[in-house]
Protein backbone atom coordinates (compact mmCIF):
# COMPACT_ATOMS: atom_id res chain seq x y z
CA UNK A 1 0.00 0.00 0.00
CA UNK A 2 1.07 3.56 -1.03
CA UNK A 3 1.92 6.10 1.76
CA UNK A 4 -1.14 7.61 0.77
CA UNK A 5 -4.21 5.39 0.50
CA UNK A 6 -5.82 5.29 -3.19
CA UNK A 7 -9.60 5.32 -3.01
CA UNK A 8 -11.76 3.62 -6.20
CA UNK A 9 -15.45 4.62 -5.99
CA UNK A 10 -17.87 2.23 -7.99
CA UNK A 11 -21.26 3.81 -7.84
CA UNK A 12 -24.32 4.55 -10.46
CA UNK A 13 -24.98 7.43 -8.01
CA UNK A 14 -22.83 11.09 -8.39
CA UNK A 15 -24.23 12.45 -5.20
CA UNK A 16 -22.53 10.14 -3.11
CA UNK A 17 -19.12 9.83 -5.78
CA UNK A 18 -19.44 13.64 -5.26
CA UNK A 19 -19.67 13.87 -1.35
CA UNK A 20 -17.01 11.37 -0.95
CA UNK A 21 -14.64 13.43 -3.61
CA UNK A 22 -15.51 16.54 -1.52
CA UNK A 23 -14.66 15.09 1.78
CA UNK A 24 -11.37 13.61 1.22
CA UNK A 25 -10.00 17.01 -0.46
CA UNK A 26 -7.73 18.55 2.16
CA UNK A 27 -7.24 15.29 3.59
CA UNK A 28 -3.40 13.63 3.79
CA UNK A 29 -4.19 10.06 4.12
CA UNK A 30 -6.56 9.40 1.51
CA UNK A 31 -7.36 10.30 -2.13
CA UNK A 32 -9.98 9.16 -4.84
CA UNK A 33 -8.02 8.08 -8.09
CA UNK A 34 -11.05 7.04 -10.08
CA UNK A 35 -14.96 6.50 -10.60
CA UNK A 36 -16.74 3.75 -12.28
CA UNK A 37 -20.79 3.72 -12.79
CA UNK A 38 -20.66 0.14 -13.17
CA UNK A 39 -19.21 -3.61 -12.56
CA UNK A 40 -17.12 -3.99 -15.66
CA UNK A 41 -16.03 -0.53 -15.89
CA UNK A 42 -14.74 -0.98 -12.17
CA UNK A 43 -13.05 -4.37 -13.46
CA UNK A 44 -11.33 -2.50 -16.09
CA UNK A 45 -10.48 0.37 -13.81
CA UNK A 46 -8.67 -1.89 -11.26
CA UNK A 47 -6.46 -3.76 -13.06
CA UNK A 48 -5.80 -0.25 -14.70
CA UNK A 49 -5.12 2.37 -11.62
CA UNK A 50 -4.32 -0.71 -9.32
CA UNK A 51 -6.28 1.31 -6.21
CA UNK A 52 -5.54 0.67 -2.64
CA UNK A 53 -9.32 -0.01 -1.71
CA UNK A 54 -12.51 0.17 -3.37
CA UNK A 55 -15.67 1.32 -2.54
CA UNK A 56 -18.87 -0.53 -3.85
CA UNK A 57 -22.01 -0.16 -4.46
CA UNK A 58 -24.71 -3.18 -5.18
CA UNK A 59 -27.12 -2.08 -7.54
CA UNK A 60 -25.73 -0.82 -11.01
CA UNK A 61 -26.31 -1.47 -14.82
CA UNK A 62 -24.50 -3.90 -17.37
CA UNK A 63 -23.01 -5.95 -13.95
CA UNK A 64 -23.66 -5.50 -10.18
CA UNK A 65 -21.46 -5.11 -7.10
CA UNK A 66 -21.62 -8.37 -6.22
CA UNK A 67 -20.79 -10.05 -9.24
CA UNK A 68 -18.02 -7.81 -9.75
CA UNK A 69 -16.79 -8.44 -6.40
CA UNK A 70 -16.45 -12.13 -7.39
CA UNK A 71 -14.61 -11.40 -10.87
CA UNK A 72 -12.59 -8.91 -9.25
CA UNK A 73 -11.40 -11.78 -6.52
CA UNK A 74 -11.01 -14.17 -9.10
CA UNK A 75 -8.58 -12.30 -11.11
CA UNK A 76 -7.27 -8.84 -9.72
CA UNK A 77 -7.69 -9.49 -5.28
CA UNK A 78 -8.11 -5.49 -3.71
CA UNK A 79 -9.52 -4.97 -0.68
CA UNK A 80 -13.27 -4.34 -1.38
CA UNK A 81 -15.99 -2.30 0.91
CA UNK A 82 -19.65 -2.91 -0.40
CA UNK A 83 -21.41 0.77 0.08
CA UNK A 84 -25.27 0.47 -0.28
CA UNK A 85 -28.17 1.88 0.45
CA UNK A 86 -30.18 -1.39 0.25
CA UNK A 87 -33.71 -1.59 2.19
CA UNK A 88 -33.56 -3.63 5.31
CA UNK A 89 -35.83 -6.64 3.89
CA UNK A 90 -32.65 -7.08 1.30
CA UNK A 91 -29.87 -5.85 3.54
CA UNK A 92 -29.00 -9.64 4.81
CA UNK A 93 -29.02 -10.94 1.85
CA UNK A 94 -26.40 -8.87 -0.12
CA UNK A 95 -24.78 -8.38 3.03
CA UNK A 96 -23.54 -11.77 3.04
CA UNK A 97 -23.54 -12.73 -0.57
CA UNK A 98 -21.42 -9.54 -0.85
CA UNK A 99 -18.90 -10.90 1.67
CA UNK A 100 -19.09 -14.79 0.52
CA UNK A 101 -18.37 -12.94 -2.75
CA UNK A 102 -15.21 -11.29 -0.69
CA UNK A 103 -16.24 -8.13 0.44
CA UNK A 104 -13.96 -7.20 3.89
CA UNK A 105 -17.19 -5.08 4.64
CA UNK A 106 -20.63 -3.78 4.17
CA UNK A 107 -21.37 -0.35 5.15
CA UNK A 108 -25.17 1.40 4.84
CA UNK A 109 -24.28 4.72 2.67
CA UNK A 110 -23.31 7.63 5.09
CA UNK A 111 -26.04 10.07 5.74
CA UNK A 112 -24.06 12.92 7.06
CA UNK A 113 -21.34 14.45 7.41
CA UNK A 114 -20.13 12.16 10.79
CA UNK A 115 -21.01 8.71 8.92
CA UNK A 116 -19.13 9.77 5.51
CA UNK A 117 -15.95 10.64 8.42
CA UNK A 118 -15.97 7.21 9.86
CA UNK A 119 -16.38 5.74 6.15
CA UNK A 120 -13.20 7.26 5.15
CA UNK A 121 -11.58 5.58 8.31
CA UNK A 122 -12.64 2.77 7.43
CA UNK A 123 -11.35 2.71 3.91
CA UNK A 124 -7.83 3.82 4.98
CA UNK A 125 -8.12 0.71 7.66
CA UNK A 126 -8.93 -1.90 5.47
CA UNK A 127 -6.92 -0.63 2.65
CA UNK A 128 -4.08 -2.39 4.66
CA UNK A 129 -5.45 -5.61 4.35
CA UNK A 130 -3.78 -7.87 2.07
CA UNK A 131 -6.51 -9.99 0.13
CA UNK A 132 -6.24 -13.49 -1.03
CA UNK A 133 -6.85 -14.53 -4.74
CA UNK A 134 -10.02 -17.33 -4.76
CA UNK A 135 -9.13 -20.49 -6.64
CA UNK A 136 -13.30 -21.12 -7.67
CA UNK A 137 -16.24 -20.32 -6.48
CA UNK A 138 -17.13 -23.36 -5.07
CA UNK A 139 -13.81 -22.57 -2.40
CA UNK A 140 -15.71 -22.77 1.30
CA UNK A 141 -13.61 -19.77 2.52
CA UNK A 142 -14.84 -17.80 -0.66
CA UNK A 143 -10.71 -17.53 -1.00
CA UNK A 144 -7.56 -19.83 -1.68
CA UNK A 145 -4.35 -19.27 -3.10
CA UNK A 146 -2.28 -16.53 -2.05
CA UNK A 147 -1.64 -13.30 -3.93
CA UNK A 148 1.30 -11.16 -3.36
CA UNK A 149 3.82 -12.53 -1.07
CA UNK A 150 4.01 -10.48 2.16
CA UNK A 151 6.83 -8.78 3.26
CA UNK A 152 6.26 -10.44 6.88
CA UNK A 153 8.65 -12.74 7.62
CA UNK A 154 7.68 -16.70 7.33
CA UNK A 155 4.65 -17.90 9.55
CA UNK A 156 6.20 -20.44 11.35
CA UNK A 157 3.90 -21.54 14.57
CA UNK A 158 6.71 -22.02 17.75
CA UNK A 159 4.99 -25.16 18.77
CA UNK A 160 4.13 -27.56 16.34
CA UNK A 161 0.44 -28.33 15.28
CA UNK A 162 -0.78 -31.69 15.79
CA UNK A 163 -2.87 -33.85 12.85
CA UNK A 164 -6.00 -33.61 12.32
CA UNK A 165 -6.38 -37.47 11.99
CA UNK A 166 -5.33 -37.92 15.37
CA UNK A 167 -7.59 -36.41 17.52
CA UNK A 168 -9.23 -38.57 19.38
CA UNK A 169 -11.86 -37.37 21.71
CA UNK A 170 -14.32 -39.56 24.11
CA UNK A 171 -18.11 -38.55 23.51
CA UNK A 172 -18.91 -36.02 26.34
CA UNK A 173 -15.61 -35.08 27.02
CA UNK A 174 -16.09 -31.43 25.50
CA UNK A 175 -18.65 -29.49 26.69
CA UNK A 176 -18.73 -26.00 24.75
CA UNK A 177 -17.27 -24.86 21.68
CA UNK A 178 -15.86 -21.39 21.30
CA UNK A 179 -14.92 -19.16 18.16
CA UNK A 180 -13.38 -15.63 17.39
CA UNK A 181 -13.78 -15.02 13.71
CA UNK A 182 -13.67 -11.59 12.24
CA UNK A 183 -13.16 -10.34 8.41
CA UNK A 184 -14.25 -12.65 5.73
CA UNK A 185 -15.84 -14.64 8.47
CA UNK A 186 -19.52 -14.84 7.65
CA UNK A 187 -19.16 -17.72 4.63
CA UNK A 188 -16.28 -19.66 6.86
CA UNK A 189 -19.39 -19.98 9.53
CA UNK A 190 -21.97 -20.68 7.10
CA UNK A 191 -19.89 -23.84 5.92
CA UNK A 192 -19.38 -25.05 8.66
CA UNK A 193 -23.12 -25.26 10.36
CA UNK A 194 -24.25 -26.48 7.15
CA UNK A 195 -21.88 -29.91 8.46
CA UNK A 196 -22.91 -30.34 11.71
CA UNK A 197 -26.02 -32.35 12.69
CA UNK A 198 -29.03 -31.17 14.20
CA UNK A 199 -28.48 -33.10 16.92
CA UNK A 200 -24.65 -31.86 18.05
CA UNK A 201 -24.19 -32.39 21.56
CA UNK A 202 -21.93 -28.93 22.23
CA UNK A 203 -23.33 -25.38 22.60
CA UNK A 204 -21.40 -22.99 19.90
CA UNK A 205 -20.61 -19.71 21.26
CA UNK A 206 -19.80 -17.18 18.45
CA UNK A 207 -17.74 -13.98 18.88
CA UNK A 208 -17.69 -12.42 15.14
CA UNK A 209 -16.39 -8.84 14.76
CA UNK A 210 -19.75 -7.05 12.83
CA UNK A 211 -20.46 -3.42 12.44
CA UNK A 212 -23.06 -2.28 14.83
CA UNK A 213 -26.70 -3.65 13.99
CA UNK A 214 -25.47 -6.56 11.39
CA UNK A 215 -26.10 -9.51 14.67
CA UNK A 216 -29.94 -10.06 13.52
CA UNK A 217 -28.92 -10.47 10.24
CA UNK A 218 -25.94 -12.65 10.50
CA UNK A 219 -28.46 -14.76 12.84
CA UNK A 220 -31.08 -14.96 10.00
CA UNK A 221 -28.39 -15.55 7.41
CA UNK A 222 -26.82 -18.42 9.04
CA UNK A 223 -29.88 -20.01 10.33
CA UNK A 224 -30.80 -20.68 6.44
CA UNK A 225 -27.72 -23.09 6.34
CA UNK A 226 -27.53 -24.51 10.05
CA UNK A 227 -29.20 -27.26 11.15
CA UNK A 228 -28.46 -26.32 14.34
CA UNK A 229 -30.57 -23.61 16.04
CA UNK A 230 -29.12 -20.43 15.83
CA UNK A 231 -29.73 -17.09 17.79
CA UNK A 232 -28.18 -14.28 19.31
CA UNK A 233 -26.79 -14.58 23.07
CA UNK A 234 -28.92 -13.43 25.75
CA UNK A 235 -27.84 -12.24 29.01
CA UNK A 236 -28.20 -14.88 31.53
CA UNK A 237 -29.82 -17.85 29.89
CA UNK A 238 -27.80 -20.91 29.69
CA UNK A 239 -25.76 -22.42 26.82
CA UNK A 240 -27.68 -25.78 25.44
CA UNK A 241 -26.31 -28.36 22.99
CA UNK A 242 -27.25 -28.38 19.46
CA UNK A 243 -27.40 -24.42 19.41
CA UNK A 244 -24.75 -21.37 18.22
CA UNK A 245 -25.09 -18.56 20.27
CA UNK A 246 -23.68 -15.41 18.26
CA UNK A 247 -21.94 -12.66 20.51
CA UNK A 248 -24.27 -9.66 19.72
CA UNK A 249 -23.42 -5.91 18.65
CA UNK A 250 -20.83 -4.32 21.17
CA UNK A 251 -21.34 -6.41 23.85
CA UNK A 252 -18.58 -8.33 25.54
CA UNK A 253 -19.63 -12.41 25.96
CA UNK A 254 -18.64 -14.84 28.60
CA UNK A 255 -19.64 -18.17 29.82
CA UNK A 256 -19.30 -18.60 33.80
CA UNK A 257 -19.73 -22.06 35.52
CA UNK A 258 -22.89 -24.32 34.72
CA UNK A 259 -22.70 -22.85 31.51
CA UNK A 260 -24.68 -19.48 31.77
CA UNK A 261 -23.91 -17.00 29.80
CA UNK A 262 -23.10 -13.47 30.45
CA UNK A 263 -23.31 -9.97 28.48
CA UNK A 264 -21.25 -7.32 28.65
CA UNK A 265 -21.31 -3.85 27.61
CA UNK A 266 -19.16 -1.63 30.18
CA UNK A 267 -16.01 -3.07 30.06
CA UNK A 268 -13.50 -1.32 27.43
CA UNK A 269 -12.62 -2.84 24.13
CA UNK A 270 -10.08 -5.84 24.26
CA UNK A 271 -7.42 -5.76 21.01
CA UNK A 272 -9.97 -3.16 19.59
CA UNK A 273 -13.35 -5.23 19.55
CA UNK A 274 -16.29 -5.71 21.68
CA UNK A 275 -17.07 -8.19 21.51
CA UNK A 276 -13.68 -10.25 22.05
CA UNK A 277 -12.95 -13.32 21.21
CA UNK A 278 -10.56 -13.27 23.84
CA UNK A 279 -12.73 -12.30 26.33
CA UNK A 280 -14.79 -15.09 25.05
CA UNK A 281 -12.33 -18.09 25.06
CA UNK A 282 -10.82 -16.47 28.34
CA UNK A 283 -13.93 -17.35 30.01
CA UNK A 284 -14.49 -20.66 28.96
CA UNK A 285 -10.59 -21.67 29.92
CA UNK A 286 -11.93 -19.99 33.64
CA UNK A 287 -15.69 -21.82 33.45
CA UNK A 288 -14.52 -25.07 31.36
CA UNK A 289 -10.88 -26.12 31.08
CA UNK A 290 -9.49 -29.20 29.54
CA UNK A 291 -13.66 -29.48 28.82
CA UNK A 292 -13.43 -26.97 26.31
CA UNK A 293 -12.47 -26.40 22.68
CA UNK A 294 -11.79 -23.08 20.83
CA UNK A 295 -10.66 -21.69 17.03
CA UNK A 296 -9.54 -18.42 16.14
CA UNK A 297 -10.37 -18.28 12.48
CA UNK A 298 -9.85 -15.63 9.99
CA UNK A 299 -9.61 -12.14 10.69
CA UNK A 300 -7.45 -8.94 10.94
CA UNK A 301 -6.02 -8.08 13.81
CA UNK A 302 -5.14 -10.49 17.13
CA UNK A 303 -8.25 -10.80 18.88
CA UNK A 304 -8.61 -14.44 20.16
CA UNK A 305 -5.27 -15.25 20.18
CA UNK A 306 -3.96 -14.25 23.72
CA UNK A 307 -7.57 -16.44 24.99
CA UNK A 308 -6.72 -19.60 22.76
CA UNK A 309 -3.41 -19.63 24.48
CA UNK A 310 -5.26 -19.89 28.32
CA UNK A 311 -7.72 -21.90 27.03
CA UNK A 312 -4.74 -24.65 25.75
CA UNK A 313 -2.80 -23.64 29.12
CA UNK A 314 -6.19 -24.78 30.89
CA UNK A 315 -5.98 -27.96 28.49
CA UNK A 316 -8.60 -27.29 26.53
CA UNK A 317 -8.58 -28.56 22.37
CA UNK A 318 -7.50 -25.76 20.45
CA UNK A 319 -6.91 -24.79 16.55
CA UNK A 320 -6.70 -21.75 14.10
CA UNK A 321 -7.25 -21.48 10.73
CA UNK A 322 -4.05 -22.06 7.91
CA UNK A 323 -2.95 -18.89 5.93
CA UNK A 324 -3.76 -20.05 3.02
CA UNK A 325 -7.60 -20.35 3.46
CA UNK A 326 -7.73 -17.43 5.79
CA UNK A 327 -9.54 -14.34 3.57
CA UNK A 328 -7.61 -12.14 6.23
CA UNK A 329 -4.26 -13.84 8.18
CA UNK A 330 -4.01 -11.73 11.16
CA UNK A 331 -5.73 -13.41 14.43
CA UNK A 332 -5.18 -16.69 13.31
CA UNK A 333 -1.37 -16.17 12.32
CA UNK A 334 -0.91 -14.57 15.85
CA UNK A 335 -2.57 -17.54 17.26
CA UNK A 336 -0.37 -19.87 15.23
CA UNK A 337 2.91 -18.03 15.97
CA UNK A 338 1.95 -17.79 20.06
CA UNK A 339 1.63 -21.57 20.32
CA UNK A 340 -2.05 -21.04 21.52
CA UNK A 341 -3.03 -23.27 18.28
CA UNK A 342 -2.64 -27.57 18.74
CA UNK A 343 -4.06 -27.77 15.55
CA UNK A 344 -3.86 -25.97 12.19
CA UNK A 345 -7.07 -26.45 9.95
CA UNK A 346 -7.88 -25.38 6.34
CA UNK A 347 -11.24 -23.96 6.16
CA UNK A 348 -13.15 -26.85 5.02
CA UNK A 349 -11.18 -28.74 8.10
CA UNK A 350 -13.69 -27.09 10.76
CA UNK A 351 -16.33 -29.07 10.66
CA UNK A 352 -14.42 -31.79 10.59
CA UNK A 353 -12.84 -30.18 13.80
CA UNK A 354 -16.20 -29.66 15.95
CA UNK A 355 -16.89 -33.32 14.85
CA UNK A 356 -14.19 -34.96 16.06
CA UNK A 357 -14.32 -32.72 19.28
CA UNK A 358 -17.77 -33.68 20.17
CA UNK A 359 -16.52 -37.14 20.35
CA UNK A 360 -18.64 -37.90 16.29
Amino acid sequence: MTERVRLLLVDDSEIYTMAVEEAVRGRPRIEVVGVARDGLAAIEMVKRVRPDVVSMDVHMPTLGGVEAVARLMDEAPVPIVMVTAATSAEWADISFRAIGAGALDVIAKPSGPAELGALLERFTILAGVQVRRRVSRSTNAGVAAKTAPSPAAPVVPSVPSESLADLRVTPGQVLAVGIAISTGGPPVIEAMLKELPADYPCPILLVQHLSPGFDAHLTEWLARAAKVRVRVARDGERAEPSTAYLAPSERHLEVRMGGFLRLDSVTERVAGHRPSGTVLLRSMARAYGARAAGLVLTGMGSDGAEGLLELRRAGGLTAAQDATTSAVDGMPRVARENGAARFVLRAPEVATFLKRVAGR
